[in-house]
């Protein structure tokens, strides 16, 4: 008759076996610490990122309008200023021509004066 397999763990077949089982338990689970967790994922749901996009839309169109506003104010003032430097022009040719006018008849009173013409 033939004898029943060993249970008890006393079989050296058996115990290599265990043995080799055991140490490639050991190797996955220190392989499986040594490697840094995965940093967990956080999803960011549908709704947030339509608002964020919506909120930097609206952004992006106010940066925009301020820089045309403000092109447009710098434009202004330059059509203003050239507006203001021909008046300025215009004034100043004004005064020279009233100013030599003035010159002018003054010269002439002076002279009729020079010559006795306003002696009574």
């Amino acid at each position: 008759m033939q004898e029943p397999p060993d249970m008890g763990g006393t079989d050296p077949a058996l115990l290599a076996q265990l043995r080799i089982l055991a140490e490639q338990a050991a190797d996955i689970a220190l392989t499986k610490h040594e490697r840094p967790l995965p940093e967990p994922v956080v999803d960011i749901p549908a709704p947030m990122k339509w608002a964020a996009g919506i909120i930097s839309a609206v952004m992006t169109a106010g940066v925009v309008g301020i820089f045309i506003w403000l092109v447009t104010t710098v434009n202004d003032m330059q059509q203003t200023l050239v507006r203001i430097d021909e008046r300025q022009k215009a004034q100043v040719e004004s005064q020279d021509a009233r100013f030599a006018d003035a010159d002018r008849r003054i010269g002439r009173l002076e002279g009729f004066h020079n010559l006795g013409g306003g002696d009574q």
